[in-house]
């Protein structure tokens, strides 16, 4: 999920902050009689606030981070602004007053520790997510290959792994340049994308390799999707108006019954190895 984590953390710690202040604003119209904005004296309070405009603008953003959390935070945002209202009304009656303080103390800590949690999830989803590609890391592979094998009716010998590297990135660096090398990148990356199909999955795994966990009962799907992958490459634009000559060496595997992730991996490695070894621009593929 692409978005800007600077923004959506800047966002989040001012949210934080503007409900942190609200003991002072309280202790404020208590000893001052400041007057009361509507995001105190409104019964829909919640939704006027700062906070509260930016999270109903982006409330299937939130949905898609966690969605049991953000109906848990419009609950308790909601009752939070709820108990604040009741408490300005009644701040001159000390023992409603004293209750109602307790229950906006219990809430603030509870809105605030749901931020924070909205602000760790973003940190982490957004390590998983190359900033360059759009695609998945390879942070998250571990973690899809889990879930993948913990599923019923799948093991791990139902997939393959296809390891593939742009060759020559470095030269194309030097000759072209840091835009140009990126645009390569790019260009192989929406390849990739092209290339997998329902089911199988997609990642940038180093700075010049991409990786594909393909859903693969045969050999024979394995080198199809090579293939594929081979000749976009070819008939790229880089190749076709550009006449760069970009191309890509492609090694993969079966993964075998009870093999681990990180061995599979390695035997890609060693394929992909050969592949260069041959003269680039080549699959190799072990069953």
């Amino acid at each position: 999920m692409p978005f800007d984590l600077k923004e959506y953390a800047a966002n989040i710690d001012g949210a934080v902050q503007s409900h942190l202040n609200w003991t002072r604003r309280i202790l404020s119209f208590a000893i001052l009689r400041t007057p009361l904005s509507t995001d105190v004296t409104d019964c829909n309070a919640h939704t006027q606030c700062k906070f509260g405009n930016w999270f109903y603008k982006d409330y299937e953003f939130f949905m898609a981070l966690d969605s049991t959390a953000t109906i848990e935070l419009e609950q308790q945002h909601r009752v939070m602004h709820s108990i604040i209202r009741e408490l300005c009304l009644s701040i001159d009656d000390k023992n409603v007053c004293v209750q109602h303080l307790q229950s906006f103390e219990e809430y603030q800590i509870k809105v605030v520790e749901l931020l924070t949690h909205f602000k760790n999830i973003a940190v982490s989803s957004n390590m998983h997510v190359d900033n360059l590609t759009q695609l998945a890391t390879r942070n998250r592979l571990l973690f899809d290959f889990e879930a993948l094998c913990s599923s019923k009716n799948i093991s791990a010998s139902d997939f393959g792994i296809l390891l593939i590297e742009i060759d020559v990135i470095k030269q194309i660096y030097s000759k072209y340049g840091l835009a140009t090398r990126n645009s390569v990148i790019l260009e192989i990356a929406d390849i990739v994308r092209k290339t997998v199909r329902k089911g199988d999955f997609s990642y940038r795994y180093s700075e010049t390799q991409f990786l594909l966990l393909i859903d693969c009962p045969s050999y024979s799907i394995l080198q199809f999707v090579a293939e594929k992958c081979r000749n976009l490459t070819e008939h790229s634009k880089f190749n076709k108006a550009d006449k760069m000559n970009v191309t890509i060496s492609i090694g993969g595997v079966c993964i075998l019954e009870n093999e681990s992730l990180e061995d599979a991996i390695s035997r890609a490695d060693i394929a992909l190895s050969e592949a260069k070894n041959q003269g680039r621009h080549i699959c190799v593929l072990y069953e």
